[in-house]
């Protein structure tokens, strides 16, 4: 036993020296020079032969450079090559963290509710002129899969042909349907929604006329509880 506590305490203190002695990323001498109007060439002429100036320095450089130049000319004259990659990376971080908490909300709301499209019914109602008008009524449940009551979900229902192309579009706004209700956790509440339907839109036809061959896809984009609280997308962006 002693023999093996000293192998192990041997072994770290070999990995330990061997990290010890790694030798560290230089960094590139050149961080500190200025662009100009006309040094940019030469600067990256520099930059591809300073072996110390990295893979992930160039990238960042590049873009930053395409960025604030895009953004205005002047805004590149000055920034020594340090600043410029340093600025592009915290824009990137920024804009990554911002697409990360947009997709954790969006599986938040995937995971406090369930959705389920069952069909429509092509009807006809009377209008305020005492007319009759066809509509489209879209039935489909929301199942709550929260702790706490929800009092409104908010979404659309993309509607796809056999080619993989959007026919038509409907957005869901629940509480307009649920009135005062509400719907509570584990609770599966069945929801029809009215739309109306435009003879003269080649879409509408299309979805009436065909719609046992589409293929429906819901994207939820906001949950609201009776208690105030809710997971809105809108929120990340």
């Amino acid at each position: 036993m002693k023999s093996l506590n000293r192998s192990i305490i041997l072994a770290l203190i070999s990995i330990l020296i061997i990290t010890a002695c790694q030798p560290e990323n230089k960094e590139s001498k050149l961080m500190n020079e200025i662009v100009t109007k006309s040094n940019i060439t030469d600067l990256f002429k520099k930059l591809r032969e300073d072996k110390d100036f990295r893979t992930r320095d160039f990238e960042f450089f590049t873009n930053g450079m395409t960025r604030l130049v895009t953004m205005n000319v002047d805004s590149l004259l000055g920034k020594s090559v340090r600043e410029i990659i340093d600025m592009q990376e915290n824009f990137e971080r920024d804009k990554m963290a911002a697409t990360a908490a947009n997709q954790a909300t969006r599986i938040e709301l995937v995971m406090n509710h369930a959705f389920n499209y069952v069909g429509f019914k092509p009807t006809e109602v009377e209008d305020i002129n005492k007319k009759m008008k066809d509509i489209n009524v879209l039935v489909f449940d929301i199942t709550n899969k929260s702790d706490k009551e929800m009092v409104n979900i908010e979404g659309v229902i993309q509607f796809y042909n056999q080619n993989n192309e959007i026919v038509k579009v409907y957005p869901v706004i629940a509480k307009n349907a649920l009135k005062d209700e509400t719907i509570k956790a584990n609770e599966t509440k069945r929801i029809s929604q009215p739309f109306n339907f435009d003879p003269n839109n080649e879409r509408d036809k299309t979805f009436r006329n065909d719609h046992q061959n589409l293929r429906s896809v819901w994207i939820c984009s906001k949950i609201e509880f009776k208690d105030g609280t809710k997971i809105d997308v809108t929120n990340t962006l």
